[in-house]
């Protein structure tokens, strides 16, 4: 999985580099989704819910132990680790909050990054003598700053503190401009900005819709000119592998499968325009009660804790973390939509097939690429939901 993810990376961004966009590149093809019993690819296939692939780099879809089973890897207790030979929750608290064990408390999934926190009378802090390294090595409403050369947490800020990220504050806050003429950012209210205002573009601001500071009920996001501009989704069935660009902010090109042998290359393939996040009042709604029901039950917004089932913010707030599934297409990994099933039933949905109606055409020779400016919002969330779901999962 992850060199298949490399590899779309380094295409895209060679792509945009080289000023042009092949069809073979932009369309990309969600994972394949694999039955119990059949053969899998651990590279590029998922196996259905409550399944692994046992085997690499090709093996078969094989049940998964159960929540409390004894286990020897953590691809047997898909979605949950592996947690001293027991199939279980882990990392599900951050500084300050309680655990069990050492395995209770927030650990970076980045591989080869070291655990900084330790279980002391049932509560996680940091290893005597070490510094924190993100905002979970610090306790709720605390960030990790560096100064000098050292790490610490600090307070985060409320409302028009100085910020210059969104760490930096407060839970139910974004770190952006105040007014227009605004030089530098303070916390503000997320969703505050309105059509044409000044709002932060940076990257990480832009990386999901809680942390946004243009109103995504008024279906706005924040442009490339640092100003929140209105978001123009492609129609349905929009062609990505030719003239077409998707227009949408976080469109993605989505290879169209139907009725294709298997066998077929993308080159082959025409791509569909597919909505990866949906701005809208619904889910303004929802993301505002999950952030607010954090706020009350101090659970930090961790992305990576949402849906784990020992972490503050699924036990307190689940009711919100489940209804997401109506504003994300989350397939990037499988793995996630694993893990988001499990924890919520049949009040998680998987993500609709934009696809499955749009009939099927051999893209012209004569097509062209489309212009790589045209693609930079489709190319700026296929690179964040890949590298989400790596995180997630």
């Amino acid at each position: 999985m992850n060199s298949f993810i490399l590899i779309l990376i380094l295409s895209i961004t060679l792509s945009v580099c080289f000023g042009q966009i092949s069809p073979a590149i932009m369309c990309f093809n969600d994972p394949s989704i694999i039955a119990i019993g059949s053969t899998c690819n651990s590279t590029g296939d998922s196996c259905i819910l409550n399944s692994y692939c046992s085997g690499s780099p090709t093996g078969t879809c094989t049940k998964s132990l159960l929540k409390g089973d004894t286990c020897t890897s953590n691809n047997q207790c898909s979605p949950y680790q592996c947690v001293g030979s027991i199939c279980g929750n882990n990392h599900f608290s951050i500084a300050g909050q309680g655990c069990q064990s050492d395995s209770d408390c927030w650990a970076s999934p980045i591989p080869g990054q070291e655990a900084l926190l330790t279980c002391s009378s049932n509560v996680c802090s940091l290893i005597a003598n070490k510094q924190c390294q993100s905002p979970s090595d610090c306790k709720f409403n605390e960030n990790c700053v560096t100064k000098s050369g050292v790490n610490s947490c600090v307070a985060t800020s409320g409302i028009n503190g100085a910020c210059t990220n969104r760490y930096d504050c407060n839970v139910n806050l974004v770190c952006s401009y105040q007014f227009d003429n605004s030089t530098s950012k303070t916390c503000q209210t997320p969703w505050s900005k309105k059509l044409n205002e000044k709002c932060d573009n940076s990257v990480d601001a832009q990386r999901i819709p809680f942390f946004y500071d243009c109103d995504i009920g008024s279906n706005l996001y924040c442009g490339s000119q640092g100003k929140c501009v209105t978001n123009t989704p492609s129609g349905s069935c929009s062609q990505c592998s030719n003239t077409t660009a998707c227009k949408g902010y976080s469109d993605s090109c989505i290879c169209n499968n139907n009725n294709i042998p298997k066998n077929t290359i993308n080159a082959d393939k025409v791509g569909i325009c597919v909505p990866e996040v949906f701005i809208d009042s619904a889910c303004k709604s929802t993301f505002g009660d999950l952030i607010q029901c954090c706020a009350n039950n101090s659970c930090p917004m961790n992305q990576q804790l949402l849906f784990n089932q020992g972490s503050c913010a699924f036990k307190n707030c689940n009711q919100y973390v489940c209804k997401m599934s109506n504003c994300f297409r989350a397939t990037g990994a499988y793995n996630m939509l694993n893990l988001a099933q499990t924890a919520c039933g049949s009040t998680y949905s998987l993500p609709k097939d934009y696809t499955k109606d749009c009939p099927f055409q051999l893209p012209k020779q004569t097509d062209k690429p489309n212009d790589s400016s045209s693609m930079i919002p489709s190319i700026f969330f296929a690179i964040f939901f890949v590298v989400t779901m790596i995180i997630l999962s």
